[in-house]
C-alpha cells in the first residue's frame, strides 16, 4: 500500500470520522484487511527520526531533570530535619522560661578546700622484680636499644628508693602504716648457660653478694621514712641451678634468690632496723592479707602461652583466677582479690570480679634474647600502690626506670673488691 493511498484514506476518515475499515474498502477498492492495515498505521505512526547531538541533548535535559527532582527531595528532607529541630529547641525554651519564671536557679558551690586532715591510713605496697643482678648487656649487640650492668642496676635501685621516700613523705594524702616490699624472683641474673660460649654475666658468688648487699641497705633506707616494713619474697626461675633445664615443682625455693632473700631477712635480724622484718617462706607461691585486701604472688613463669606480641598470657591468668577461687570457694575462705606476678618484663593490669591481675615490669628493658625473638619493647618499671582497709587498691604508681639518673658515686657501700668490680662493669 502506498503513502499516497494510506494519505486518501487519512483525508477521508477525518472528513468521515465514523466510517470503518468496510466503508474503506468499498470505497477505495481494497479489501478490509488492507484497510485494517492501513488504519493501524494512521493510529500509531512510525517515530520520527532524530540525529545524534538530538538524542544526545535529549539525554542531558533527562539527567538535568533527574538531578534536579533529587535535590528538590533533599531540600525536603533537610526542611523537615530543621522544622523539627526548631520544635524541640522550641520545646526547650519554654520550659527553661518557664522555669525561672517559677523561682528556679543553678546553684554553682564554692570550690572544696584542701583539707590537711589526714584520712584512714593505709598500706603501701613496693614490688620488687627481675633485677638479674650481674646480668650484663652492650648496646653493640642490641642494636643500640639494651643497656644494663651491675652499676645501673644499682642506680636504679637508688631511683626507686628515693621516689618511693618522697611519694611518701609529700604525695600520699593518707598516712601509711606499712610499707610492704615484695620480692617476685629473679633477683639475680643466675648461672643458666643455654650453651653459651662467654656468658655475659658476673660469676654467681658476685651476684649474690652484691644483691644482699644493695637490698639490705635499700630496705634499711626505706625503713626511716614509714612506721613498719614488712617483707617477703620467692625465688625465680634464672636463679635455678644449672643443671635443672626446667624450674621444679617441688623444694623450688632452694635456688640463688632464695640465699639472696635468706641474707637479707638475716641482716635485717641480726642489724636492724627494728622497725623492719622479713617474712621468708619456702613456698613458690604465697597467699596473705594486706588491710582486708587478700594478696597472692609468685614469680610468673607458671604462666605460659598467650598473645606473641603484646605478651600477656590471658588464657592463663583467666585459668590461674578460676581455678584458685574454686579452692578457697569449696573450703569456705576468702579467695585472693589481687594476683601479683613478675617474669614477663612488661606490665600488665587486668580485671577481675574483686580486683586485679598485676605483671610487674623488670629493672631493663631490651637484650638479646629479646630482640631474637622479636619481643615488642617495654620500659622498664617497677609497681608501687596503696591499700586501703576499705577500697582496696588506691592510689597507683608506675616508677618508670629509664628515666633514672646516672649517680657520680656508687649509691650504696660495698666492699673494696666489689666496688672496683662495679665501676669496671660500667
Amino acid at each position: 500500500m502506498t503513502q499516497a493511498l494510506i494519505q486518501k484514506i487519512a483525508a477521508y476518515r477525518a472528513a468521515n470520522p465514523k466510517a470503518g475499515r468496510h466503508a474503506i474498502a468499498k470505497e477505495f477498492g481494497i479489501t478490509e484487511n488492507q484497510a485494517r492495515g492501513a488504519l493501524s498505521k494512521l493510529s500509531n505512526p512510525a517515530p520520527n527520526k532524530t540525529t545524534l547531538q538530538e538524542d544526545l541533548q535529549q539525554a542531558r535535559d533527562d539527567h538535568k531533570l533527574r538531578e534536579a527532582d533529587e535535590a528538590a527531595r533533599r531540600y525536603k528532607k533537610l526542611l523537615k530535619r530543621v522544622a523539627h529541630e526548631q520544635e524541640i529547641v522550641g520545646e526547650f525554651r519554654d520550659a527553661v522560661i518557664g522555669s525561672i519564671d517559677n523561682g528556679f536557679t543553678v546553684n554553682i558551690p564554692a570550690p572544696l578546700k584542701a583539707s590537711r586532715k589526714p584520712g584512714q591510713p593505709e598500706d603501701a605496697v613496693l614490688v620488687i622484680s627481675d633485677s638479674h643482678v650481674g646480668k650484663i648487656v652492650t648496646p653493640g649487640h642490641t642494636l643500640g636499644f639494651g643497656n644494663y650492668n651491675p652499676r645501673v642496676f644499682l642506680d636504679r635501685l637508688y631511683f626507686i628508693e628515693q621516689t618511693v621516700s618522697r611519694l611518701l613523705v609529700e604525695n600520699v594524702a593518707n598516712p601509711i602504716s606499712r610499707l610492704n616490699i615484695l620480692f617476685l624472683g629473679d633477683l639475680v641474673e643466675g648461672a643458666l648457660s643455654h650453651c653459651q660460649e662467654v656468658p655475659n654475666r658476673w660469676l654467681v658468688a658476685d651476684q649474690v653478694l652484691l644483691a644482699s648487699l644493695a637490698y639490705y641497705q635499700f630496705v634499711a633506707r626505706l625503713s626511716r621514712v614509714v612506721p613498719e616494713v614488712v617483707c617477703r619474697g620467692l625465688g625465680g626461675n634464672h636463679s635455678r641451678w644449672q643443671n635443672q633445664k626446667k624450674p621444679p615443682t617441688e623444694n623450688r625455693y632452694s635456688n640463688f634468690d632464695f640465699i639472696v632473700l635468706g641474707q637479707i631477712q638475716a641482716l635485717l635480724e641480726t642489724s636492724g632496723p627494728g622497725n623492719a622484718k622479713f617474712i621468708l617462706e619456702e613456698g613458690a607461691q604465697q597467699v596473705f592479707d594486706i588491710l582486708n585486701s587478700r594478696i597472692k604472688i609468685a614469680h610468673g613463669d607458671h604462666l605460659s602461652g598467650g598473645d606473641k606480641a603484646l605478651g600477656i598470657p590471658a588464657h592463663a591468668m583467666g585459668r590461674e583466677v578460676n581455678a584458685t577461687t574454686q579452692r578457697y570457694n569449696a573450703i569456705g575462705e576468702k579467695a585472693p582479690d589481687y594476683y601479683i606476678v613478675g617474669d614477663k618484663h612488661r606490665g600488665v593490669s587486668a580485671s577481675t570480679a574483686v580486683g586485679r591481675y598485676l605483671i610487674n615490669g623488670a629493672f631493663f628493658a631490651d637484650d638479646e634474647f629479646a630482640l631474637h625473638c622479636n619481643f615488642t619493647p617495654c620500659r622498664p618499671f617497677q609497681l608501687f600502690f596503696g591499700v586501703h582497709p576499705k577500697h582496696g587498691r588506691s592510689w597507683n604508681y608506675e616508677l618508670n626506670l629509664h628515666t633514672a639518673p646516672s649517680q657520680d658515686v656508687i649509691p650504696y657501700d660495698l666492699p673494696a673488691r666489689l666496688a672496683k668490680k662495679v665501676e669496671v662493669s660500667k
